[in-house]
């Protein structure tokens, strides 16, 4: 399963954001991102078997405010 997340991240924030979430939770997340004209998508995806795009969607975002939590 693949999702992509269209937040328009810069370059720097989008290679930070690979480097925090590849490989977490047992989605085993693989993060890659587009760069069109300096703005970045996000991709996610998982070889979890009978991952929806919603379940893959809400964990990551699970995973990445526990970790902002973590930092605070």
């Amino acid at each position: 399963m693949t999702i992509t997340l269209n937040g328009n991240y810069s370059e720097a924030a989008a290679e930070q954001i690979k480097e925090i979430m590849q490989g977490e939770s047992f989605y085993n997340f693989n993060i890659e991102y587009s760069n069109f004209a300096g703005n970045c998508n996000i991709i996610v995806s998982t070889n979890r078997p009978k991952t929806t795009k919603k379940e893959l969607t809400d964990m990551f975002y699970f995973v990445a405010m526990n970790k902002v939590a973590k930092t605070v």
